[in-house]
């Protein structure tokens, strides 16, 4: 494979990449079920799997525990392509339950723990389910919709209560069992022949940032794909992952795999502290994570003495923040940035990441092809910015598209390219830049404005924790700029404050016209801004206006 050659407009001048296959997207070796069997057979007592002030497990007993989850599956009739839903923090059980699905040749679907009444019933009927496995805490949630879910027929509740719950009322032929009473009913110690690499591992849904949630069905050879991302050969069998994202997200999944490849340990935490980030890399002597989205801003890196006061050596940060070498000569890290979707995995990567790219997700990854694509579905020159188009030497690498969904499935792809609906630029050096989501982007007095970038700029105030840009209408026509930011814990400032700041600092075309200071911007679990959310509030009583408070003379 190779790059596309974004300055021609003729796709025959573009060369195949058939001569650059991804060995590793075809190896039947690389599900988390085969691994973890070879993991228990070499070094048993190994640490492979621990919680955050909670349990832990070996490979041999976390491979013990999925048998016994397949075991109990198999015993409530659940056969390969089946889906069992779920919604379960980041615990052991989530895991136990996913790699008990892999045995069965079947997918999970782990569901958002926030989804109540509708979007949990669209979730349930989307998969189809017929066994929803979920806590004390959230059983009921699940049983408030089952008038209108009559697939469900099983709700095993993972925890202590839930032999008292299961004596609570429910119309047949849904019946509830606790933990215990499920795992016990299936012990066989039956042998299973792992998933094949281009089964599904699991129904994971989207955000729902910018439209209703959609099943993503993810393959074993997509979460494979992104080993690169915590490279082997750099990890050691003592060396621990930090993993503190939800399992209803890939994000809390593939690691498992790439750390049982890598002989190494996964620390699960339920839900990102940026309190506790620095304690917990100590005390689990963890050495690599991941920081997606914005969670940099905080965690407070600068208030580390020295690389020698945490393990950590290697963290993926995407997007990379303009300030990455201060981060990087501070805490002696190596890092990583790279892009993705559940839709296509991860077709970038830059591992060495340094003042003069930090803007970049890196070069196309060995086995990918890529397209940066105008309006007339043709390549824009390098430098010019189009959508981003991806496809794969194995599809098997991509997602098999939107569960439920043909028709939209059909309308992302053509002729084995996934259109991603993000906004790219090709730089120079091959690399390649995102530059905004398209639904996102900005038209303003005749200038197309990055929200990505307009947010960056944004950030590097000291007092601003996080921002997020988006367009409102404009009383002349296109858009006008609207940020939202969300101030550091000790920030003593105001919004006019503020905007004599960007007005200093920004380009004219990016100095935002409206400025709305808020206590927290709303987030998905996952840590990703809800957009939506901000462009529906609009300009409101809270809204700075700076061209009224400026008498119509802003600088702009």
């Amino acid at each position: 494979m190779n790059m596309t050659d974004a300055a021609s407009h003729q796709p025959e001048e573009r060369p195949t990449f058939e001569d650059r296959p991804m060995d590793w997207g075809a190896d039947p070796g690389l599900t988390l079920p085969a691994l973890i069997r070879q993991r228990a057979e070499e070094t048993p007592d190994a640490t492979f799997i621990e919680e955050v002030d909670g349990r832990s497990q070996t490979y041999a007993e976390f491979y013990r525990s999925s048998l016994r989850w397949a075991d109990a599956l198999h015993a409530l009739g659940v056969r390969p392509g089946e889906v069992v839903a779920a919604m379960l923090p980041n615990v052991l059980e989530a895991h136990q339950l996913w790699l008990g699905c892999g045995w069965l040749h079947t997918p999970d679907a782990t569901l958002n723990t926030a989804y109540r009444g509708m979007l949990l019933r669209h979730a349930l009927t989307t998969v189809g389910a017929r066994i929803v496995v979920t806590t004390p805490e959230l059983v009921a949630r699940v049983t408030e919709v089952l008038p209108e879910v009559p697939t469900v027929e099983w709700i095993i509740v993972v925890g202590d209560a839930g032999s008292e719950i299961s004596q609570g009322p429910l119309a047949p032929p849904v019946r509830i069992l606790d933990q215990g009473t499920f795992l016990d009913q299936g012990i066989s110690e039956a042998t299973y022949a792992p998933p094949e690499i281009s089964d599904i591992s699991s129904v994971i849904f989207t955000s729902g940032t910018t439209g209703p949630s959609k099943g993503i069905d993810v393959r074993w050879a997509q979460m494979a794909s992104g080993i690169g991302l915590a490279p082997a050969e750099l990890l050691d069998p003592d060396d621990g992952y930090y993993l503190p994202y939800p399992p209803f997200h890939v994000s809390g999944k593939a690691p498992l795999l790439w750390m049982a490849r890598a002989r190494c340990r996964v620390v699960i935490r339920e839900g990102f502290s940026a309190s506790s980030f620095w304690a917990e890399l100590r005390r689990y002597r963890c050495t690599a994570t991941v920081l997606v989205g914005s969670l940099l801003h905080f965690i407070n890196w600068r208030a580390v003495g020295t690389a020698d006061d945490t393990p950590l050596r290697q963290v993926l940060i995407a997007p990379s923040p303009p300030d990455v070498e201060e981060f990087k000569q501070k805490l002696g890290v190596q890092v990583i940035n790279s892009y993705g979707m559940t839709e296509i995995g991860w077709p970038f990567l830059e591992t060495n990441v340094h003042a003069e790219n930090y803007d970049s997700t890196g070069p196309v990854r060995p086995g990918y092809e890529v397209r940066v694509v105008g309006g007339d579905d043709e390549d824009v020159r390098a430098g010019e910015v189009g959508e981003l188009w991806v496809r794969a030497v194995n599809a098997d690498v991509l997602s098999a598209g939107y569960r439920g969904l043909p028709e939209l499935t059909a309308q992302t792809r053509r002729d084995g390219w996934i259109r991603t609906a993000d906004a790219f630029r090709q730089k120079p050096d091959g690399s390649y830049v995102f530059v905004d989501r398209i639904k996102d982007a900005i038209r303003r007095k005749g200038e197309n404005v990055s929200s990505f970038e307009v947010e960056a700029y944004v950030n590097a105030h000291p007092a601003v924790k996080d921002s997020a840009a988006v367009a409102v209408p404009s009383e002349f026509s296109e858009d006008e700029i609207k940020v939202c930011v969300e101030l550091a814990d000790d920030a003593d400032v105001d919004a006019a404050a503020l905007f004599a700041w960007f007005d200093e600092t920004m380009p004219r075309f990016m100095v935002p016209r409206y400025l709305e200071i808020v206590d927290t911007l709303p987030r998905t679990p996952t840590g990703k801004i809800q957009k939506v959310r901000l462009r529906e509030s609009g300009v409101n009583a809270n809204t700075f206006d700076v061209s009224r408070a400026m008498g119509g003379r802003s600088r702009r």
